[in-house]
């Protein structure tokens, strides 16, 4: 298993006409509490911290990281967007210390 630096960033947005559940989504997002992640006080939309990764090589760790970040969100936007037609996206872009390129996703 290997510890990381990351960074990542996010942008909510509505599907349709639905602000208001973007906006609780993004609320929700800017709780997240957990251990070795910090959300940053000045870029509002900014996470960075320590991630344990246990797979070997860089795409599988890629990968993995990726995998991490959107467990973490999609339980938020199950929690709050679970109507039949999903009303929100997150859009990601995650930088992991040591494995290459950011990595841009959506959730």
């Amino acid at each position: 298993m290997s510890v990381h630096d990351f960074l990542f960033t996010y942008s909510v947005s509505s599907i349709g006409h639905d602000d208001a559940k973007a906006k609780a989504v993004r609320d929700k997002i800017a709780e997240i509490s957990i251990e070795a992640w910090e959300k940053l006080v000045n870029v509002e939309t900014t996470f960075v911290g320590k991630i344990k990764l246990s797979a070997i090589g860089e795409y599988h760790q890629r990968e993995e990281a990726e995998g991490i970040i959107k467990h973490v969100l999609e339980g938020i936007v199950k929690q709050l967007d679970n109507s039949r037609h999903r009303q929100t996206e997150i859009n990601v872009a995650l930088m992991v210390e040591g494995l290459g390129a950011a990595m841009e996703f959506e959730v």
